[in-house]
């Protein structure tokens, strides 16, 4: 019996987009990958109070996404 596909996650299919992109066009949605996560972090982080220690790792999160839009734009990977 043959096994059906898991669905993929949404990683998966952004991996996949940034692969297709030639590698010169990666730097760019890298930096922007890198400001879209701080600000997303920072609105979340001003509408909940309970969250107010995140803002502290935006530059992180967003340095980490950064990395994998690069990774994934380098040719032979």
């Amino acid at each position: 019996m043959a096994r059906c596909k898991k669905d993929e996650g949404w990683f998966d299919l952004l991996f996949w987009v940034f692969t297709k992109f030639s590698a010169w066009l990666c730097i760019p949605a890298a930096f922007l990958a890198f400001i879209a996560v701080n600000v997303l972090i920072q609105i979340v982080a001003s509408i909940h109070p309970i969250t107010k220690g995140l803002v502290q790792l935006g530059p992180l999160a967003g340095g980490i996404f950064a990395g994998l839009v690069l990774l994934a734009g380098q040719p032979g990977v």
